[in-house]
């Protein structure tokens, strides 16, 4: 079946992932629940630097309502490596945000695991740690 499932996959593939991990950032910055529904997985699972697990219903929720919400993403080094049907994302990135009103800003290193899910990449898992080179 898996290898079914890849004939599926267009030529661009690896691309496409790209666009996906760039649609990410987008959406967050726009709260944009809509796009986060379509490029997260269901099963998602969201881990913080600050040692959080959460579902992707969770994670929107907070967003929807404004307990979190995105400044800014600046800084976005991103490799991507496609594995069979899932690309593996990892970079580093600085974040503004808000949190209970409170400014906020992250360095943080990530990966970000996507699974083909035709016709489209899906957000299978993030995670997140604070770079050792993080000045606050």
């Amino acid at each position: 079946m898996a290898t079914e499932a890849l004939a599926h996959m267009p030529e661009d593939a690896a691309d496409n992932a790209r666009v996906a991990h760039t649609s990410w950032w987008d959406a967050l910055l726009a709260a944009d629940v809509v796009a986060l529904d379509s490029l997260l997985a269901d099963d998602l699972t969201f881990h913080s630097p600050g040692g959080t697990a959460e579902t992707k219903a969770a994670f929107v929720e907070k967003l929807v309502s404004g307990q979190l919400s995105y400044d800014s993403v600046d800084g976005v080094t991103a490799l991507a490596r496609l594995h069979g049907q899932t690309v593996i994302v990892t970079g580093q990135v600085d974040i503004r945000f808000q949190w209970e009103g409170q400014p906020m800003l992250e360095h943080l290193y990530y990966i970000a695991v996507y699974g083909w899910t035709s016709p489209h990449w899906r957000m299978l898992a993030w995670q997140s740690t604070v770079r050792a080179d993080a000045q606050g």
